[in-house]
């Protein structure tokens, strides 16, 4: 499943591991190494931040919407926190 927000989109998959996962996919159109390289650790450090919240069985991949190098760790923590509830929404009505 793929969700999308303004700056990301995230691909989700349930996987069989014990604890939740983290793929980065950035492309040469996003911009030049540096920039891709921030766009990562942006991510990393958000995702440190909910990582105690998310399903054990997790996997993410989150990748740039927009070639925009302009991304607070802020505001991917916030776009990752409202994907996360439509996440565990979609995953909650699959099982039900």
């Amino acid at each position: 499943m793929r969700f999308f927000g303004d700056q990301i989109s995230v691909d989700v998959r349930q996987g069989r591991s014990l604890s939740a996962k983290l793929g980065i996919t950035v492309s040469r159109k996003f911009g030049k190494a540096h920039d891709r390289n921030r766009f990562k650790r942006v991510v990393r450090e958000a995702f440190r931040e909910i990582y105690h919240s998310l399903p054990q069985d997790l996997e993410l991949n989150v990748l740039p919407r927009k070639g925009n190098a302009h991304f607070s760790k802020q505001a991917v923590l916030v776009e990752l926190q409202k994907l996360l509830a439509k996440i565990i929404q979609k995953l909650d009505e699959k099982f039900y």
